[in-house]
């Protein structure tokens, strides 16, 4: 896009995930133009970077598809906030600076939660074992016990 003339027109509404825009910018239009991480868990709580140009120096909001995505940092260039709950495939995230159109969405995927792990069967299963065995293990504590 070097020596591209935008408007914002051309801007509203646009997805430029993993278009290269580092150093674009146009006056007066709020662009996003990457994020990291691009994927995170279903679960929310992890901290999502955006790097454009043109938020503003007074903190807006950022949404996850619709969902608020609590700010923690917020400059002309780069914001971070903690991931809502969510779930979706190239869910559009949008900077809404204070005072300022808002900006192109950028896209971010939720990741479906791992299955529980399954616990091991530690105290339960020695239990288990010694019950199948027909309590073997503690009859014979018991008579060397009683007959010590």
């Amino acid at each position: 896009l070097t020596g591209a003339t935008l408007t914002v027109a051309d801007l509203a509404g646009a997805d430029l995930s993993g278009a290269n825009l580092t150093g674009l910018t146009v006056g007066g239009v709020t662009i996003a133009w990457s994020l990291f991480p691009a994927t995170g868990p279903e679960a929310g709580g992890t901290r999502l970077t955006l790097a454009g140009s043109g938020f503003g120096a007074n903190a807006g909001s950022v949404t996850v598809d619709t969902a608020l995505c609590v700010v923690r940092l917020w400059t002309d260039s780069e914001i971070a906030c903690t991931l809502p709950a969510g779930t979706g495939q190239a869910v559009s995230v949008l900077v809404l600076p204070e005072g300022r159109p808002s900006s192109n969405t950028v896209s971010f995927s939720y990741l479906a939660s791992p299955p529980a792990a399954v616990p091991g069967l530690g105290g339960f299963g020695a239990l288990l074992l010694m019950a199948m065995l027909g309590g073997v293990g503690i009859r014979n504590a018991r008579s060397r016990a009683a007959s010590a």
